[in-house]
C-alpha cells in the first residue's frame, strides 16, 4: 500500500449532520430543536441531575460510610518477591522501585506480606511486616527492619540518630535535668542580670540596662510647685 492509497477503515469516519439547510434535509428551519421553549434556545437546558424540581436521584438515596482521612495506604509486597535478590542485599522501597519489582510507593511506605516462601538472607527496611512475614525473613537468615516513613517513601532519619550522620547526647536525646538551661545558653547570659519588666506576659525576663549612660539634664531650678494664684507661673525648666 502506498501513500495516496492510505484511508481510514470503512464505518470509522461519519459525515456531519449539517442543520439548517433547508426543509428537504429533514433539519432545516428549527434544526431539530423544535417549537419555542427552553430548550430550543442558544444554550438552554438544565443542569445535570435536575428532575423538574422533584428530589433528585442523588438526594432520594442514603449516605453510607465515610472517607477516611487517616487510612493507611500502603504498597504491599510479598516475600516470595525478595528471591530475585542476592543474599545480604539491603532491600528498601527505592530499590524495589529501581529494580521493576513495584510500580509506585503509596504515601506509607511498603508493607511486607507473608505469602510465599523466601530463600535469600536479605535485610528488609519497610515501613510494616505481618509476623509471618517477619518469621520467615529472620528463618531464611535475614533481618526485618521497621521504619517510619516520608509521604514519597523515604526513610524518615531519627532526630538523633548516629546511622543517618546526627550524634546522640551521653545521656539520650536530652542529657539535661528538668529546669536546667543549656550550656551555651547559660554563657550568654554570664554576667549579664536582666532588671524587671515593666509586662509579666510579654518581657517575663525583663531587659538589661544599657550600658550607653547619656548625659542627664540637670535639676529644674524652679520646683513644680504653683502657688493658689490663677497658675500663670511656668513650669520648671532646665537651665
Amino acid at each position: 500500500m502506498k501513500l495516496h492509497e492510505l484511508k481510514p477503515a470503512e464505518g470509522a469516519v461519519k459525515s456531519r449532520k449539517r442543520l439548517g439547510r433547508g426543509t428537504a434535509t429533514g433539519q432545516g428551519k428549527t434544526a431539530g430543536r423544535g417549537q419555542k421553549g427552553q430548550k430550543s434556545r442558544s444554550g438552554g437546558g438544565v443542569r445535570v441531575g435536575f428532575e423538574g424540581g422533584q428530589m433528585p436521584l442523588a438526594r432520594r438515596l442514603p449516605k453510607r460510610g465515610f472517607s477516611n482521612p487517616n487510612k493507611k495506604v500502603f504498597t504491599e509486597v510479598n516475600v516470595e518477591l525478595l528471591n530475585r535478590f542476592e543474599n545480604g542485599t539491603v532491600v528498601t522501597a527505592e530499590l524495589l522501585k529501581s529494580t521493576g519489582a513495584i510500580s509506585k510507593i503509596e504515601k506509607d511506605g511498603v508493607k511486607i506480606l507473608g505469602e510465599g516462601t523466601l530463600e535469600k538472607a536479605v535485610t528488609v527496611k519497610a515501613a510494616k511486616f505481618t509476623a509471618s512475614a517477619q518469621e520467615k525473613i529472620e528463618k531464611a537468615g535475614g533481618k526485618a527492619e521497621e521504619k517510619q516513613l516520608y509521604p514519597v517513601g523515604l526513610f524518615r532519619p531519627a532526630p538523633a540518630d548516629p546511622e543517618y550522620g546526627r550524634p546522640q547526647p551521653a545521656g539520650g536525646h536530652d542529657a539535661r535535668q528538668p529546669g536546667q538551661q543549656a550550656s551555651g545558653c547559660a554563657d550568654r547570659r554570664k554576667g549579664h542580670r536582666p532588671h524587671g519588666g515593666h509586662h509579666p506576659l510579654h518581657d517575663p525576663g525583663g531587659t538589661g540596662k544599657s550600658s550607653d549612660l547619656r548625659r542627664q539634664p540637670e535639676e529644674a531650678d524652679r520646683r513644680r510647685l504653683r502657688s493658689g494664684c490663677c497658675g500663670c507661673k511656668p513650669a520648671a525648666e532646665a537651665i
